[in-house]
């Protein structure tokens, strides 16, 4: 029946986008993200960039994609992070 296709591919797409989620989990243990987050803490001299736009100095302890990667690969490694 349409019901049970639909449920089959919605089923399906969620089995491809956690694949995706947790294959670009794994990148966040790598050597390389480790070496790009550091190099981001460095740029931002360690302080948290959102807080100082609020006029506010606070240590940061986060590297973020400015722009979501949502598993894009390149977007990911490439993408501006802000601290």
């Amino acid at each position: 029946t349409r019901q049970a296709i639909q449920s089959v591919t919605a089923a399906r797409e969620y089995d491809q986008r956690r694949l995706a989620e947790t294959q670009t989990k794994r990148l966040y243990s790598t050597a390389r993200w480790r070496a790009r987050r550091e190099a981001c803490r460095a740029e931002a001299k360690g302080l948290c960039q959102e807080c100082l736009r609020q006029g506010r100095v606070v240590e940061g302890n986060t590297a973020d994609h400015k722009t979501p990667h949502r598993g894009d690969l390149w977007q990911f490694w490439n993408g501006k992070l802000e601290w």
